[in-house]
Order: structure tokens, then C-alpha cells, then sequence
């Protein structure tokens, strides 16, 4: 097979994600499909949930598993909307991409997975026969918990380690990594790990790589959880221009190797 990318398109950049209810970013993500279609390698693609998924996510408090009813039976409502939910997602956007020539192939990480492991095998074929497996983040069976949430930013390592892809793109809100309001352009996964954990001091920090905070430290924590060969790309999805560079010439944002 030749070399495989994999792209996590961030909840933020496929939906509206301050939105009360779900809201896809649709003239973007035709303007992405005709960008994608220019690359002729296998590729998968991965959705953030975003207004699809986070809101619901949140009000049933699935982080923490299942819910119990005081009866001591298991409440499946919250997971069951949320799953239904994101498979609206990734149909509504599989519409999206196949109108504008994308040739994706929808399918959740929780028909793929058996007890936290992937079986990558129906990706295989979809890549073999030409086609783009999409998927997105989602609720998945979990032993102990009953249920967990599988994020986009976790499934893209993951996926990368075990069908040996050479790189993994993360399209956010945001021009990569900052420092000062400037993106730094090439980041060790050791810095990133320093940073993600808290061992930078804080005169260091200022000095070396600030603006990291909250959610977007969590998920620079999660995607380096594998660092493939070519490395990690993050760039900023709100812009097109920046999406087309990023995507198809390796330009702008932040490299992690």
C-alpha cells in the first residue's frame, strides 16, 4: 500500500460547535472535499463530534460511563442519543463529500472494535477498493464502564500506530502551536510532551511555547500518542488557503516529529 495520511478534521471546523443544536459548517466542508480529492493516496478521514456530539456528551455525563436508574438498571438513553447523534454527523457529511466526488466510505469506530480493539481489517478493504474510510469520534462499549466516549484526537493515533500511516493532519481552529501569537513551525515529541505535562516552568514556557491551554493541551496530549514517520501536521481550518497548503504542500503551522 503506499503511504497512508490520516486527517482529523476538528469538531470546530466541521460544525458549529457553540450551537444548541447540531450545525455542520457545510460550505466548508465542500471546499475541503475539492481540496482532498486533489490527493492521490490512501487517506482516512476522522470527524470531531462538535455540536453533534459534545453537548449531549455533557448533559448525560458519559465521561463517566453509564448512568444507573436507583432500581440498579442501566440507563442507555444518553449513549444511545449521543450515538445516534454522530452517526447523523458523519452520514450528513459523507452526503457533503460524495456530492462534490469524495468517494467516503461512513462508518463508526463501535462497529470496528471489540473490547478497545480495532479490527482494522474492514479499513483495509475500503482503502483497497479505493475509498475513503470516514469515521468520527463516538460512544463505544467499554467493560468496565459500560460505555466511554472514543474521541477523534485519540482514534486518529491509534489508527496511525496500527495501520502504519506516515502521517496524521490535525485541521483546528487555530494556526497550530503558539508562541507569542506566532505559530512555532517545528515541535520534538519530546518538547510536546514536556509541555503537555506541565515540566516547563512557567519563565521557560513564556519563552519557548505559550497559548496552550486548556482543551487544545488535552488534545496535543492525545495526538502524540503516536508519532508516525513524517510526522504530525496541526493547521488552522478556518481558512482554505491554509487548508490547501497544509494539506497538499506540507506548509504552515506546526510540525511534531
Amino acid at each position: 500500500m503506499r503511504a497512508l495520511r490520516i486527517v482529523k478534521i476538528g469538531g470546530s471546523i466541521a460544525t458549529i460547535k457553540g450551537s444548541n443544536v447540531p450545525a455542520l459548517r457545510r460550505e466548508r466542508l465542500r471546499k475541503m472535499a475539492k481540496i482532498f480529492a486533489e490527493y492521490q493516496s490512501p487517506l482516512i478521514l476522522i470527524l470531531g463530534a462538535g455540536s453533534f456530539g459534545h453537548p449531549l456528551a455533557k448533559k448525560y455525563q458519559l465521561k463517566a460511563g453509564l448512568a444507573k436508574e436507583k432500581k440498579g438498571i442501566v440507563q442507555w438513553k444518553g449513549a444511545l442519543e449521543t450515538h445516534n447523534s454522530v452517526a447523523k454527523l458523519v452520514h450528513e457529511v459523507a452526503d457533503i463529500f460524495l456530492q462534490e466526488g469524495l468517494p467516503v466510505f461512513p462508518l463508526s469506530p463501535a462497529v470496528i472494535m471489540n473490547n478497545g480493539v480495532i479490527n482494522i481489517s474492514i479499513l483495509q478493504q475500503i482503502l483497497a477498493n479505493g475509498l475513503i474510510p470516514l469515521l468520527h469520534g463516538d460512544v463505544i462499549f467499554d467493560e468496565e464502564k459500560g460505555v466511554k466516549i472514543y474521541s477523534g484526537d485519540t482514534l486518529a493515533p491509534d489508527l496511525a500506530r496500527l495501520m502504519g500511516a506516515e502521517e496524521i493532519h490535525y485541521i483546528t481552529r487555530g494556526a497550530g502551536v503558539l508562541r507569542s501569537g506566532k505559530t512555532v513551525e517545528k515541535l520534538t515529541r519530546a518538547e510536546v510532551k514536556k509541555l503537555v505535562s506541565g515540566k516547563i516552568d512557567e519563565e521557560n514556557l513564556e519563552s519557548v511555547y505559550v497559548d496552550v491551554t486548556g482543551g487544545f493541551q488535552g488534545k496535543l496530549r492525545e495526538c502524540i500518542a503516536f508519532v508516525p514517520p513524517a510526522g504530525i501536521y496541526i493547521y488552522d481550518g478556518t481558512s482554505m488557503e491554509s487548508v490547501e497548503k497544509g494539506f497538499l504542500e506540507k506548509v504552515g503551522g506546526t510540525l511534531i516529529f
